[in-house]
This record gives structure tokens, sequence and C-alpha cells, in this order.
């Protein structure tokens, strides 16, 4: 009995070798990926701040470039999910009682005259006019903040006093960019926007924060 328990015991050992060793790549490969993230972590923006620059950039209202936007047909539609209604299901305008949406326009005018204008297109002169890193920084910043839909709360709410950190506000600035550009025009900044949330009207909270935080 001895010897059948002494040979168990090495099939056992050698099983648990063998089995570590197949194990032992998948072990390397999830501390590797433990430690990218704790980098990525590191380099994400305070979520204050984040918070400050969309109560800053956010707006409660939202047109939307669909088909049919602005016409007769899209304005007598109940949206009641009829059947037999092409804009049933289809919205040309959002609206909420707080501001949650990033526009991702800087003007948009429907064909019934109904217009709307980005908070952030407010920091350019004009629609082609280009701006500098330290323009675009400060115009940001001294754009007036405003109660949001969204965003956590805090154990400190983030008052309208409050102003991004100028490392936050940069990370708009050609983000993902191998080369950021020296000035930037509001066309650039829009697809910068689209291109960071992956969205073609507006931005919510949530699409929004993965400029800063990750997906």
């Amino acid at each position: 009995a001895f010897f059948i328990y002494l040979h168990d015991y090495f099939l056992l050992t050698a099983c648990l070798k063998h089995n570590f060793q197949l194990l032992k790549p998948v072990i390397h490969s999830h501390f590797t990926s433990l430690k990218s993230q704790t980098v990525s972590t590191h380099d994400r923006v305070d979520i204050r701040d984040s918070i400050m620059i969309f109560g800053r950039l956010a707006d409660k209202e939202l047109l939307l470039d669909v088909e049919g936007a602005g016409t007769p047909e899209m304005a007598n539609c109940c949206h009641g999910g009829c059947d037999n209604c092409n804009y049933s299901r289809i919205f040309d305008s959002l609206s909420a009682g707080r501001a949650k949406w990033v526009a991702l326009y800087t003007t948009r005018t429907l064909i019934d005259g109904r217009s709307h204008e980005s908070p952030w297109a407010k920091i350019f002169p004009s629609e082609e006019e280009a701006i500098s890193k330290e323009e675009f920084v400060r115009r940001i910043q001294s754009l007036p903040y405003k109660p949001q839909m969204g965003p956590p709360s805090l154990p400190q709410e983030v008052s309208a006093e409050e102003i991004p950190s100028k490392e936050a506000v940069e990370r708009l600035w050609g983000c993902g960019l191998e080369k950021p550009p020296d000035e930037m025009t509001p066309s650039q900044l829009m697809e910068t926007l689209k291109r960071l949330t992956g969205e073609p009207h507006g931005a919510l909270w949530s699409d929004f924060v993965k400029i800063f935080h990750g997906p």
C-alpha cells in the first residue's frame, strides 16, 4: 500500500508541474495586462475635471441630422411606433431638463427654421477661424458651467466656480493624434469629438467620458 501511495504522490506532483507549465503563459499575460491597466489608469484625468468640462460643453438640446429632419411629416408624427409611419421611431430633436449632450456640430439648422448652436462653438471667433492651444484651454475654462445629467454623484459636488485643470482640457486638443496641431478650427474639434466618442450627432456623458477614462 505504501508503494501505491508513493506512486500516486509522484503522479500528482508530475500533473501539477505539467499544468503549471501550461498555465504559465496565461498567468504571465494576466499580470502583464494588469500592469498595462495600472499605467493607463495613472494617465487618466480626475473625474471632477471630466465633470467640469462636460458641464461646460454639454447642453439640454440636440438637433439630429436624420432623414426627414424638419419636415412637416416628422413634425406631425406622434412617434408612437406605428408600423405604417416612416418616422415613428426617428426623432430630429432631443431635449432634457438639464444639459445632457455634447453636440457634435457647431451650429445646426433644420429646414423648418429650428436652429441650435453648440456651447463649445462659442470659444471660436467664427466658423472658420482657428485658435491656439493656450486660447483653447483658457476659453474652455471660461465657459459657464451648467448642471447636467449623466455624471456620477460625488461626495463633494462640483460647483460652478470650479475650473477644470489645464492638463484635463488639453486632453481634448488633438487627443489620439500622433502630432497634435498648432492651431485648431471648429471643424477640427468637431471631428476630434466624433472620433473620440464614436457618435455622429451628440455625445452623452457615457460617450464623452471615454476621452478621459477610456471605454
